[in-house]
């Protein structure tokens, strides 16, 4: 698994586990693995599975896919400063959808299309190899 951008606490919170299930935007060839392999972050053998999930890591964002979206953040700190409003954000956003395209869906295509990373600021890097 290969990470971009900043990693925050993503190696140390995945390695402290015993069993990783890696969920990522794209599974990509190994050639693309091969040419940057400084990127790679946790090996094959400590991996139990992968699981492709496009705007998995919403609301945050995820280099070269999405911005980070901060009306939604935003939104979910004036609701969360209370304990009947972080009840009611959870009762909406999280038991209320049925699975992850649900959350996509109700998150709508308008909104999710306004944060995707733009071909101009995320063209592929040579790096001479």
């Amino acid at each position: 698994m290969q990470v971009w951008g900043q990693l925050g606490d993503d190696l140390w919170g995945t390695l402290a586990g015993t069993t990783i299930l890696a969920s990522v935007e794209e599974i990509v060839d190994s050639d693309v693995i091969r040419r940057d392999p400084n990127r790679t972050l946790l090996p094959a053998f400590r991996v139990a599975a992968i699981c492709p999930t496009p705007f998995g890591a919403h609301p945050y964002q995820c280099q070269g896919y999405y911005d980070l979206d901060i009306p939604f953040r935003r939104m979910y700190a004036d609701r969360a400063r209370t304990r009947e409003g972080f009840l009611a954000f959870m009762d909406e956003w999280v038991y209320g959808v049925d699975g992850h395209d649900a959350y996509l869906r109700k998150l709508g295509t308008e909104r999710l299309g306004g944060l995707r990373a733009k071909p101009i600021l995320s063209d592929p890097v040579s790096y001479g190899y």
